[in-house]
């Protein structure tokens, strides 16, 4: 069966935390859904929005996260270092069953914001250490984890990261609702 005829609902933003690192700053945004094909991901930071409406996408399609990671100029350390994230991502919408996030694609730096990214030595490509399923997709309270790992990280580094994040839906549900954290 077709997965890609079904209500989307509006998509809330991912929960964030960065372990050991009170010299970071850091903020997740949606990609503009129009700023990018949705069975690849991509998007700019500029565009970034702080919810999603579900009318954009399909079951199926692609969701591109932007991460934005500042690094304290002023750090007490001026030597490189691995920062370490953890993301969780809804796997079921909150007033209906039937929509979630399933699947991390991918994990890399954003080239399409070259003008904003600045380091001197470029970090390592963000490293997807793990994820896993905590509970089940399309059941309340499911959500899909993450642990990112990129290396070389300096002070005043700025980095900004895209995560494309795979939408399932289960199609014998109607889709209501939203995918919160």
């Amino acid at each position: 069966m077709e997965l890609r005829h079904y209500l989307i609902p509006t998509i809330v933003l991912a929960a964030i935390h960065v372990a050991r690192a009170d010299d970071v700053v850091t903020s997740l945004r949606g990609a503009d859904p129009t700023t990018y094909a949705k069975d690849v991901g991509g998007g700019v930071w500029a565009s970034g929005q702080t919810a999603l409406a579900g009318s954009a996408f399909s079951c199926g399609d692609v969701v591109s996260f932007l991460q934005g990671t500042s690094v304290n100029s002023s750090s007490n350390s001026t030597a490189a270092r691995t920062l370490r994230f953890e993301h969780r991502f809804s796997a079921d919408s909150s007033v209906t069953s039937g929509v979630g996030y399933a699947n991390i694609e991918r994990v890399s730096i954003n080239v399409k914001d070259p003008d904003l990214v600045r380091f001197g030595n470029p970090p390592s490509n963000p490293v997807l250490v793990s994820t896993s399923m905590q509970g089940n997709l399309f059941k309340p309270g499911g959500q899909l984890h993450s642990v990112v790992d990129v290396q070389n990280v300096k002070p005043g580094d700025f980095i900004i990261f895209r995560f494309d994040v795979l939408l399932r839906c289960q199609v014998s549900r109607a889709q209501l609702g939203s995918l919160a954290e």
